[in-house]
């Protein structure tokens, strides 16, 4: 009886995933003869789609190569509905860039944002080791502006949101000491490292959240009810993480919309969670 079951059990197993199966509509290879690596991708508000990444080709599909032998430069290119490839651009300098995060503006220009370790090109103004790069490029894919933000130490890129006004706000997990390049305070090791730009790419208000260890933020979303959550991985004990049972707690916090703390909670036992993400519902929970 068992067998019996067991054959029927597979058997509608078999027959649900042959219908659940979707049809390809097509499907399409980009790249050059080197690593490329894909990052993001959006549909844009004309109906196409932005995809972008890094790639260390200097052919193919890719319009050349900035930096040097295998480092990553930023690509970014635009197809059709049916993946024709309309524009492709790579921006980058002779170090390594990483990420790709893209954004569609209200006036049809995209945000691109990563981490750079260049120091020349569009990114010799770089603070420290890493910095945060944040491009800004037209509809056809020209380069309307660049930035670098950081400190004196590494500041890694971990997202970023568009906000209403044009602007952006990145976070970043940030090695650089107070009062660095761009960074105002670091409570210790590692922060948590908010900032908030306008349409022209400069700062309206930076928030460093943290304690004497090390923090590391995974996700950061913008709230339908204003303000954002915030995901961090904290090590501390004291500042904005006042409780540690493990060497590594989870903990959630709800941003106001100029990223002061209006509360946080700690998730999970110690250790347990150590890669996460969140999503808002419909009633802004």
């Amino acid at each position: 009886m068992r067998f019996a079951i067991f054959l029927f059990v597979f058997s509608l197993f078999i027959v649900q995933n042959s219908i659940a199966q979707p049809a390809i509509i097509w499907e399409k290879e980009f790249g050059g003869s080197k690593f490329d690596w894909g990052a993001s991708v959006i549909r844009t508000s004309d109906g196409h789609w932005l995809i972008a990444g890094v790639s260390t080709s200097p052919d193919g599909d890719v319009p050349g190569h900035m930096g040097g032998f295998d480092t990553w430069d930023p690509w970014v290119f635009k197809t059709d509905t049916t993946g024709a490839i309309l524009w492709s651009k790579n921006f980058g300098g002779a170090g390594q860039e990483e990420g790709g995060a893209v954004a569609e503006n209200p006036d049809g220009s995209y945000w691109v944002v990563g981490e750079t370790h260049s120091f020349d090109g569009i990114f010799a103004a770089n603070k420290g080791m890493w910095d945060i790069y944040v491009l800004k490029i037209s509809a056809s894919g020209e380069l309307l502006l660049n930035k670098t933000f950081g400190g004196s130490g590494a500041d890694d890129f971990s997202g970023f949101v568009p906000t209403a006004d044009g602007g952006l706000v990145f976070l970043a997990s940030t090695w650089s000491s107070s009062g660095s390049g761009d960074l105002v305070f670091n409570h210790g090791k590692r922060d948590c490292w908010i900032v908030k730009l306008d349409a022209d790419a400069q700062i309206e208000w930076q928030k460093s959240i943290g304690g004497s260890k090390h923090e590391s933020g995974s996700t950061l979303l913008a709230s339908k009810n204003g303000g954002y959550w915030l995901l961090v991985n904290s090590e501390s004990s004291d500042g904005d993480f006042p409780v540690l049972d493990g060497t590594k707690d989870t903990w959630l916090l709800r941003l106001d919309d100029s990223g002061n703390i209006l509360w946080n909670q700690r998730l999970g036992l110690p250790d347990e969670m150590t890669s996460f993400s969140a999503a808002e519902d419909a009633g802004g929970n």
